[in-house]
């Protein structure tokens, strides 16, 4: 999965300093006071920093035998503001790589997780795009991906749940900028698995051919 794409927002917080002086003027016998007004105004841009992390893989592999066996990757990788100490992923998020085969009912599924070092709340969706053909390419067809955005902070009357589509489709939306699934608050975290699944009922035609796809994590700062 390739880097998540984030809409970035900048907030400006004004700060104003306020200067009064008073003089007098004397003349005669009687004294005036005025009052001189002067307005300093400092514009500081704020950030919009989110952090993207693999919290959990759960996938099928072959053993040794030709068996399948379920495995878990409970390694945190970090693929966006990492913090002191860490480093930036570079690991395909499913842990694919190129000699990665898949067979019918293989299964991979990775627990996702957004935290908020902004200084704005913000709304996420996302949002799949299928690179495959179905007409050409019977294995993309067959790859069924589904994103669950129902486990932490969603929003109330968001898009969030499960929702289920191939990457042969060209382009799906998991909620939108009117619609978020989650809205997550400064220092606050949300959660979403995406699963990949090769369908039993693939057939031979799905051999030996190749898809992918691209996920991306949009983030659109809270506005009044």
């Amino acid at each position: 999965m390739e880097k998540s794409n984030k809409s970035f927002h900048s907030i400006l917080a004004a700060f104003i300093i306020v200067l009064l002086c008073s003089a007098m003027i004397v003349t005669g016998t009687y004294a005036l006071f005025t009052d001189t007004f002067s307005q300093k105004t400092v514009l500081k841009a704020g950030t919009m920093k989110i952090r993207l992390l693999r919290t959990k893989l759960e996938y099928t592999e072959l053993n040794g035998d030709g068996i399948f066996e379920r495995k878990t990757d409970t390694r945190q990788l970090v693929y966006a503001q990492p913090e002191a100490g860490e480093t930036t992923s570079t690991e395909n998020v499913f842990g694919l790589t190129n000699e990665t085969l898949l067979i019918p009912t293989s299964e991979y599924k990775a627990t996702m997780r957004l935290e908020n070092k902004s200084d704005v709340a913000f709304n996420y969706y996302l949002s799949i795009e299928g690179l495959g053909d179905a007409a050409k390419n019977h294995f993309s067809d067959k790859l069924t991906v589904i994103v669950d955005t129902d486990l932490t902070n969603s929003a109330a009357g968001a898009a969030g749940g499960e929702t289920k589509t191939t990457v042969s489709v060209a382009n799906t939306a998991i909620g939108d900028a009117n619609a978020p699934v989650g809205q997550v608050l400064i220092g606050g975290v949300a959660d979403f698995t995406v699963t990949i699944i090769f369908e039993r009922d693939a057939t031979n035609d799905a051999q030996a051919q190749e898809a992918n796809f691209n996920l991306t994590v949009h983030a659109v700062q809270v506005v009044a």
